[in-house]
């Protein structure tokens, strides 16, 4: 499955393949969609004291890109998009199944910051944070996920606003 996926992956973008890195990093760049009070929300937390990271499976260019527009410190994704000395795209390498590349960069992060991961809490909205919820023990799902993601959740929000109460 995990297999299957990646080569759907190189497959999706393979149309990219030859394009120049300013090309692939527009689409890439531009590709997400904030959630509503996303911007607004971290701003409180940054101002709080928090520090903040984006853990996804997505690309690289794309988590580092979310993070500069809302202020995020650290950006870690599961997959990277590979170019040419011509700077041409060639393809993509994910480091590995989703959910455990998540914690595994999540436990780095910790090392790195010397905190655990009990100090950390994770909004996570899909199956592949059921890892990150478990490490932390402070998994935040919205109430539109699936029934397993919210069982496994500590605690369930409708959007983003509604995490300020909790920290």
């Amino acid at each position: 499955m995990y297999e299957d996926w990646v080569t759907a992956l190189n497959e999706h973008y393979a149309r990219y393949e030859r394009q120049n890195r300013e090309v692939v990093d527009r689409v890439l760049t531009t590709s997400y969609t904030l959630r509503p009070g996303a911007k607004e929300t971290l701003t409180e937390l940054h101002a709080r004291g928090y520090q903040t990271a984006i853990i996804t499976g997505s690309f690289s260019t794309t988590a580092e890109a979310v993070a500069r527009n809302l202020g995020i410190t650290y950006a870690l994704a599961n997959a990277t998009p590979h170019f040419s000395e011509q700077n041409h795209f060639t393809h993509i390498s994910v480091h590995g199944e989703e959910r455990i590349v998540k914690a595994e960069q999540l436990r780095t992060l910790c090392t790195t910051l010397g905190i655990t991961p009990e100090d950390c809490a994770v909004v996570g909205d899909s199956s592949n944070d059921l890892d990150l919820f478990a490490v932390t023990q402070a998994g935040i799902t919205f109430t539109w996920c699936s029934e397993r993601v919210r069982t496994a959740a500590k605690a369930t929000i409708t959007e983003l606003p509604e995490l300020l109460p909790l920290f």
